[in-house]
């Protein structure tokens, strides 16, 4: 079907779209700047006069090469939104298929740290000063906490006080991508954090600011922000030469998240089983080397419920798994999961297995 539009018509659905979209409580800050580069390029290109929406988009779509997938989808899916909401008035206006994204699979690989580059990050946050009111042993206990855990950076950065609790040696991630989780993290991170602690409490006698309860925070005692981190730590990877001094190539401090032995256990906020397992030995089954652990109410492992199955799609797994979840579900206080990393490249990572 061919649908005729112009740049000012463009203009105004954007602006109802965005009214409408918010009004149900969405920010579409982003999805603002992606509609105005769509509602420009129209106009620089077809000027006012009346232009085939598909010829629009599909010229859109692909003026600019080599771009990752990514970004080509994020922005395809709202230019694609706008026109389903234009069907609203127009039954007939043409919606593009997803198959007109020219890029439909991810080449991006991500960077794998060694131990030596891990090492080298810990000793250089160590020693940074940075102009951004960053220090050192905050640093360090950042990189170190992104690195333990798999977190996000801005999960990290808005860490209050009232989620570490190093006695049962666990954080907690509040709402994140819709629900919380519990980290536990390893008795050494627990005595760098319980150090860290130690440093803040002296930062913040120094500035005399007020406590803003956040785990992280720079010298002059504010909340660290998550542009802040991001600045610091690529300042960090691009001193050491695992980043180009200019660009977006290379490594990112996302990729702590690629690299952490992280272990997650589900909150009881969201009652969510996270357990997806990479295997790398192509055994028959990722599960054969899961481990389900019975916590304590102390914390510590009470030993393994099962520590082996042959096959985790089988129905006896899933009676299993569903069992031992309503199990927990029924008493908060005294259950928890926690996916273990064993010898044969297993690593657990997080998904959802909902009740």
């Amino acid at each position: 079907m061919s649908t005729k539009i112009t740049a000012a018509a463009l203009a105004r659905d954007a602006k109802e779209f965005l009214a409408f979209k918010r009004a149900m409580g969405m920010g579409y800050l982003r999805a603002e700047f992606v509609l105005n580069s769509f509602v420009r390029f129209v106009r620089d290109h077809y000027g006012e006069r009346s232009v085939s929406l598909e010829q629009a988009v599909t010229a859109w779509v692909v003026r600019i090469e080599g771009r990752k997938a990514i970004t080509v989808g994020n922005e395809f899916g709202v230019v694609r939104q706008l026109c389903l909401f234009r069907r609203r008035s127009d039954p007939h206006c043409f919606v593009p298929d997803h198959a007109l994204a020219p890029v439909t699979e991810s080449v991006f690989v991500p960077y794998i740290f060694s131990r030596e580059e891990v090492l080298a990050l810990v000793n250089a946050a160590t020693r940074h000063e940075g102009r951004s009111m960053t220090w050192g042993a905050m640093l360090r206990a950042l990189t170190l906490v992104l690195y333990c855990t798999g977190m996000r950076l801005g999960e990290a950065t808005r860490l209050r006080m009232v989620d570490v609790d190093l006695r049962r040696a666990v954080l907690t991630v509040q709402r994140s991508k819709g629900r919380s989780r519990i980290l536990a993290i390893r008795d050494d991170l627990a005595a760098e954090l319980r150090q860290y602690i130690r440093y803040r409490e002296k930062v913040l006698a120094a500035s005399g600011a007020d406590d803003p309860m956040t785990l992280f925070i720079r010298r002059d005692g504010s909340a660290l922000t998550p542009r802040a981190a991001s600045d610091a730590l690529r300042g960090l990877l691009r001193n050491l030469g695992l980043k180009p001094p200019r660009g977006r190539s290379g490594a990112r401090p996302y990729e702590f998240r690629h690299n952490s032995e992280a272990k997650i256990i589900p909150s009881a906020t969201s009652i969510v089983v996270n357990m997806r397992l990479r295997c790398s030995t192509g055994c028959r089954s990722a599960a054969h080397f899961l481990g389900i652990i019975l916590m304590s109410p102390s914390g510590n492992p009470s030993g393994f419920l099962r520590r082996r199955h042959d096959d985790a799609y089988s129905q006896r797994w899933n009676r299993f798994s569903r069992q031992t979840v309503l199990q927990w579900a029924a008493g908060l206080s005294c259950w928890g999961f926690c996916s273990s990393t064993f010898t044969h490249g297993v690593r657990a990572e997080h998904s959802s297995y909902k009740v």
